[in-house]
C-alpha cells in the first residue's frame, strides 16, 4: 500500500500525526502483527504522540 499527502507549508509533528490517524483509517482491514510503517530519522517521526497512534493498532 503506497498512501500520501500533498501538503503546502511547514509540516510539524501535528500535522504529521493526522496524517498517520488517517494512514491507519485507510489500513484497518490490515493491520496484523504483519504490518508495517517505515519511517526515517526525521525529528517529527519520534514525537510519542505519532508513536503511541500506530502502536494503538498493532502495527510495527
Amino acid at each position: 500500500m503506497l498512501y500520501f499527502q500533498i501538503w503546502e507549508g511547514a509540516f510539524n509533528s501535528e500535522a504529521f500525526l493526522t496524517f498517520i490517524k488517517d494512514l491507519l483509517m485507510q489500513m484497518q482491514p490490515f493491520p496484523t502483527h504483519n504490518s508495517v510503517i517505515m519511517m526515517d530519522n526525521c525529528q517529527i517521526h519520534k514525537d510519542p504522540h505519532i508513536l503511541e497512534a500506530i502502536t494503538d493498532v498493532y502495527v510495527f
